[in-house]
């Protein structure tokens, strides 16, 4: 691998470590939740700078489903972690209280709404993308372990599910609730994000092979 490939490995896995961390503001509170978010915020830039050619190459070449649908679910991860900064620079009390925003009732409902989507988003976007699963799915090796993998992956999807549930995420994506995972222990809520976040990627990435999936074309019998 390139000495550029390697920082880019470097920066997505500290911004998703970063991102699941804030995800759990029970566990953080306030200040270290907003140093935290910082750095995020700037992994984030950094990302988007270092995939720039990406965003030159929007407009070019053909597009076919599956890039139609990564490039939808890129530009709506881009809008909600956009939204998922502003608004939290626009809530903070300490890090940007020189800013003197004083942040609005509107601004209370965004964060968490934007924060959640993202979430999804970025399971969707891994998924899609292939390298997180893959990573943590032995291809080459033997059917026991294979199969032990698959059993695994299932018990985060199913965890996943429930702590989708439990958590009432469908509300906060709606707008209809301020917090997430008020009254849950913090390291439960951090393990609940992991388990959402890898639940859906995995889940996207079967759907992707299934739905990129090409039999293999058949052998014509030889004429005896």
């Amino acid at each position: 691998m390139t000495p550029k490939l390697y920082i880019k490995l470097g920066v997505d896995a500290l911004m998703t470590v970063l991102f699941l961390i804030c995800m759990d503001y029970p566990l953080l509170r306030s200040l270290p939740h907003e140093i935290l978010g910082t750095a995020l915020a700037l992994c984030i830039l950094a990302h988007n700078g270092l995939n720039w050619t990406w965003y030159r190459h929007l407009f070019t070449g053909k597009y076919t489903p599956l890039r139609g649908v990564l490039t939808a679910v890129n530009l709506l991860l881009l809008a909600a972690m956009a939204g998922m900064i502003i608004s939290g620079i626009m809530l903070s009390r300490d890090v940007f209280a020189f800013l003197q925003l004083d942040g609005s009732f509107a601004a209370r409902r965004l964060h968490p709404f934007f924060a959640c989507w993202s979430l999804a988003l970025m399971g969707i976007h891994l998924g899609l993308n292939g390298g997180l699963v893959k990573l943590f799915f032995p291809q080459q090796a033997a059917p026991s372990v294979k199969h032990a993998v698959y059993v695994l992956w299932g018990i985060i999807v199913l965890y996943g599910l429930y702590a989708f549930i439990r958590l009432d995420l469908a509300d906060k994506m709606l707008m209809q609730s301020l917090h997430v995972g008020r009254g849950t222990n913090g390291w439960v809520l951090l393990a609940d994000s992991a388990a959402i976040l890898l639940g859906t990627a995995f889940i996207t990435y079967q759907i992707t092979k299934w739905a990129s999936y090409k039999p293999a074309p058949k052998r014509e019998e030889a004429n005896v």
